[in-house]
């Protein structure tokens, strides 16, 4: 992944899930509330399409 995918969790297994994730050393960030998710998901789009109309390159590390 390139850009970082935002997921909502939400069960029984959430702490073994966020724990998988975490070690996977993917791009996502995880979120425990459906309003927050939208609202990190909206920022990261709105990051992503300003540094390409600029024509400039950028990269993410976690945690942001």
């Amino acid at each position: 992944l390139q850009i970082p995918l935002v997921v909502r969790l939400q069960g029984t297994e959430v702490d073994e899930a966020k724990k998988l994730i975490a070690e996977s050393g993917l791009r996502i960030i995880t979120s425990d509330d459906l309003d927050d998710a939208a609202s990190k998901s909206v920022k990261l789009s709105k990051m992503v399409n300003m540094a390409r109309e600029a024509k400039i390159n950028v990269s993410f590390e976690l945690p942001i």
